[in-house]
């Protein structure tokens, strides 16, 4: 095994973001896959997790928002295996209190495709990392949330 190909550990800023009548969430899903996963992306070297999550959803969606909307929400680690690669990641995990448009055209990225998932059926969707479905209902349940299995 190569262990320079094992190394890194993706550290990734995401976003929970509803839609204005708080009964939807929006997720993101890579076209021709069949699973889900918070919109948001890597924080880049020097940068901080909002400036990260700003620049992201940004390039994602065409939408500009501020950072001062991100409630910080906690973060959690994964080791999962990927297309039969090993993955180890963080996240930072924020709610986002900008109003995004429950359209599904959000997406400026050719690779991802945007879907708003009502929140009472996220359990049905296979969601990325899996610990996603558990901690947001938690934050459903409670409107806050201890968000950290580090």
């Amino acid at each position: 095994m190569d262990r320079r190909k094992h190394e890194n550990i993706d550290v990734i800023a995401r976003a929970i973001i509803l839609d204005e009548t708080g009964e939807k969430m929006l997720f993101c899903a890579p076209k021709n896959k069949s699973y889900y996963y918070l919109p948001g992306g890597h924080i880049e070297f020097g940068e901080t997790a909002r400036k990260a999550l700003k620049r992201e959803l940004s390039e994602e969606t065409g939408i500009k928002t501020d950072e001062t909307h991100f409630t910080f929400l906690g973060s959690d680690e994964n080791i999962f295996l990927q297309s039969g690669e090993k993955q180890h990641e963080v996240n930072f995990y924020f709610k986002v209190d900008s109003v995004f448009p429950a359209k599904e055209s959000l997406s400026k990225e050719g690779h991802i495709i945007f879907s708003w998932i009502p929140i009472s059926e996220i359990f049905h969707f296979r969601i990325l990392p899996e610990t996603v479905k558990e901690k947001c209902g938690e934050f459903f349940k409670r409107e806050y949330i201890q968000w950290n299995n580090l």
